[in-house]
């Protein structure tokens, strides 16, 4: 993202100070101990959260009763659905800011240090993409500590591919928090793409060894409406676009926590979305294929989803 065109330039002031203060006593206080402990404490933040956030809570809820009809309707059983709705909400919120508050923790941390924390399931799906010598499309979910995709340059040169890694961002909007991320995010290689740099630029990014990631399961005030678990959902087509531009190959992970009762780990596991048999121009076609293996990256590990937008 160029600094000289920095949109979050708009957001200052005394309230962002504020923001940006609490933020780093937070940030720093986290730094002191454990990030097992910064997972626990984020669990409890979350619990907090279950009772105070109304709104938020009902938006959770209905997404997991759809989930669930869903799940039932096709014969997708899920024994995390034999749950109770309300206690599985509650588990969610619990999970999410327990995933946020261990990303905070290790944010900044050196690649090293992160790899310690997180697995890899299917690595090889993504060096046999890498080794066509050509960019690829990364869509990531909002599932799990997500901000520890910033490790990704790191991981993904082991193999020897010499490979730029970039994301598409967008800037916060508090102009002194977007300042540390941007730093933070890109200070062990990750270049950082936003709309104020302009789609002809990521376009030549993605047309050199590249690896873009693209976030794909946002709320979107424009796009297509695309079924997801059986109802029409705001879908972003940026991903269709450059892939039409670039015929850049697709992928898309899940990132869930292991299940080990002593050892706090998160595991990658990476997927190619397929386009055989679709049209360059089938937009419907590619991003109704997108969002079913959404549906299955969701569905390993529920708890571990950010649901708490709601984008049907």
């Amino acid at each position: 993202m160029s600094q000289a065109k920095d949109s979050s330039k708009n957001y200052k002031g005394v309230d962002k100070l504020l923001t940006v203060s609490l933020f780093f006593c937070l940030y720093y206080t986290l730094r002191l101990f454990p990030v097992k402990w910064g997972f626990q404490f984020g669990a409890f933040l979350g619990g907090v959260a279950f009772h105070c956030l109304k709104l938020r809570r009902a938006i959770v809820l209905q997404n997991l009763l759809r989930v669930k009809a869903w799940t039932v309707a096709n014969q997708k059983g899920h024994r995390l659905f034999d749950k109770d709705p309300i206690v599985l909400t509650k588990q969610v919120f619990e999970r999410n800011f327990a995933n946020i508050v261990s990303a905070i923790s290790l944010s900044g941390r050196p690649p090293e240090v992160i790899e310690k924390f997180i697995e890899f399931d299917s690595l090889e799906v993504v060096y046999a993409v890498l080794k066509r010598g050509k960019g690829a499309i990364i869509q990531f979910p909002h599932m799990g500590p997500w901000e520890l995709m910033s490790v990704f340059y790191y991981i993904f040169n082991k193999s020897g591919e010499s490979h730029t890694c970039g994301a598409l961002y967008r800037p916060l909007n508090n102009y002194y928090l977007n300042r540390w991320a941007f730093q933070n995010r890109s200070k062990y290689g990750l270049h950082l793409l936003s709309k104020d740099d302009g789609f002809l630029k990521i376009v030549r990014f993605l047309k050199t060894p590249s690896v873009l990631l693209v976030s794909h399961d946002q709320r979107m005030r424009e796009g297509q409406r695309v079924s997801l678990f059986g109802e029409e959902a705001s879908t972003s087509n940026i991903f269709y676009s450059l892939h039409k531009m670039t015929d850049a190959p697709i992928l898309t992970f899940s990132f869930s926590k292991v299940q080990r009762a002593k050892e706090l780990k998160w595991k990658f596991r990476f997927y190619e979305l397929s386009t055989d048999g679709l049209e360059a121009e089938d937009e419907i076609g590619l991003l109704k294929r997108s969002n079913e293996l959404l549906e299955q990256v969701i569905l390993e590990s529920p708890l571990d989803y950010f649901f708490f937008q709601n984008r049907h």
